[in-house]
């Protein structure tokens, strides 16, 4: 069983999420926003030794800006999808130069790339990778148990922007197709905004139509 705890991060209010296997204690990251992330984990008396992983739902500087000192704390492996990852050195497309002028962000090199259906294992249970783009072109959603973390892709009643770079509204939604056929009610975090569950939005999602 996976335990699931958001904090919302950063000036774009960006939710990132703590994820503990409870059996083994192992513990992923996903979208570190900022370097808050350490100080809360931190006042979490965490073992950081225990967290395995750094998910990052897509590439834009607001959801991966904590990636580089956590994983220098951690030495937790980077994960993103293997089509997102040229925009973590594009500092055009990942919009860090915009927000973070002059430059923008450093590039974040991953240590592991994955694809549509990649499973990622967290102590005992399995973390199933769904290629979602429209918000950006490699967006991912991480399916475990009756929980779906959305990213960017699926908010509460509404969507992702896709007016940004490697953005598609017809991509987006095939992908939310895709997300309206998972089996069950599953709980849904989205990376902004407060969670829903997928019934929800089935029910009062116009993009779900």
């Amino acid at each position: 069983m996976i335990d699931v705890k958001a904090f919302t991060l950063g000036d774009l209010a960006t939710n990132c999420y703590l994820l503990e296997e409870t059996i083994s204690g192992e513990m992923a990251v996903v979208d570190p926003a900022t370097d808050e992330i350490i100080h809360i984990l931190k006042s979490l008396n965490c073992d950081f030794s225990k967290i395995k992983y750094i998910f990052l739902t897509h590439a834009h500087f607001d959801h991966i800006y904590g990636t580089a000192p956590l994983k220098e704390l951690t030495n937790a492996e980077i994960v993103i999808s293997r089509v997102e990852k040229p925009s973590l050195g594009d500092n055009d497309i990942n919009l860090s130069s915009s927000f973070l002028p002059p430059k923008g962000m450093e590039e974040i090199v991953p240590d592991m790339l994955v694809d549509d259906g990649s499973i990622i294992k967290l102590g005992n249970t399995d973390i199933k990778i769904m290629l979602t783009p429209g918000h950006t072109a490699g967006s991912i959603c991480l399916l475990f148990e009756d929980n779906l973390i959305s990213g960017d892709t699926l908010f509460c009643e509404s969507v992702g922007r896709t007016d940004l770079p490697t953005g598609d509204m017809n991509m987006l939604l095939k992908s939310l197709g895709k997300i309206k056929a998972i089996d069950g009610n599953c709980r849904v975090y989205p990376g902004h905004g407060r969670p829903t569950t997928l019934d929800h939005e089935r029910k009062y999602n116009i993009y779900m139509d």
